[in-house]
């Protein structure tokens, strides 16, 4: 950044965000802004690990759901057939004829 003229300096998204940290400082506030990323690298670090942070959002949030599904079909003993009832065979959607039991 130290090749840019002092206009732009100042007008820049890191120039901004320092401004709002030490006014948050300033005025005794708490600041949980994230720095500017500084290139490609951190960039592409920080979307790496928001994904590895959403998929086990994600994980956590399948297991609650098929550990209650699961509950509830143990709970029931009744029969069920596959998915919604159906089955999709060369393209076409047909009825289950036999259901299961789960």
């Amino acid at each position: 950044m130290e090749w840019k003229p002092i206009v732009p300096k100042y007008k820049s998204k890191e120039a901004k965000y320092y401004r709002r940290k030490l006014a948050a400082k300033a005025e005794n506030r708490e600041f949980k802004e994230d720095p500017p990323l500084k290139n490609i690298e951190d960039a592409l670090s920080k979307g790496v690990n928001m994904a590895k942070e959403a998929g086990g959002k994600a994980e956590i949030g399948l297991k609650k759901v098929g550990n209650y599904l699961s509950g509830k079909l143990q709970m029931s003993g009744e029969k069920v057939r596959g998915v919604f009832g159906k089955k999709q065979t060369g393209g076409v959607v047909e009825e289950v004829k036999e259901e299961q039991r789960i």
